[in-house]
């Protein structure tokens, strides 16, 4: 799926208010600092994500802007919701789905370093 970019955002009310579609997705810039990525979840579930890009406010994401392609490190999986997890990669959603059975045998979803909450993990 591609990402539907939409133009940056002055606040979150704005930004939230902006998003439609799964994939959609803004950026919620303040002095001309990426603060939030704020994107419809891709799996169709309807929720809204936003996802921290500024280190002083706890743990971040790093975004990365080529050729005017988005990309976003690390993964979003989401423990919460619909469970989904994906990639955004050059303005492109790899979407992983629910399923972990590739995973370990050791791993566990308390032991995910980035999973997405509704507040950052500390």
């Amino acid at each position: 799926m591609n990402i539907q970019r939409l133009p940056d955002a002055k606040g979150i009310g704005e930004a939230l208010a902006s998003l439609k579609k799964p994939g959609d997705l803004t950026l919620v810039v303040r002095d001309e600092v990426p603060r939030w990525l704020v994107l419809r979840c891709p799996d169709g579930c309807g929720e809204t994500i936003k996802i921290n890009l500024d280190p002083r406010s706890g743990p971040a994401w790093g975004i990365y802007e080529e050729d005017h392609q988005l990309s976003l490190y690390p993964s979003i999986w989401r423990d919460t919701g619909c469970r989904s997890h994906f990639v955004i990669w050059r303005n492109f959603i790899w979407n992983f789905g629910t399923d972990s059975s590739y995973l370990s045998p050791r791993w566990s979803p308390q032991k995910r370093p980035y999973a997405v909450t509704s507040k950052p993990a500390i």
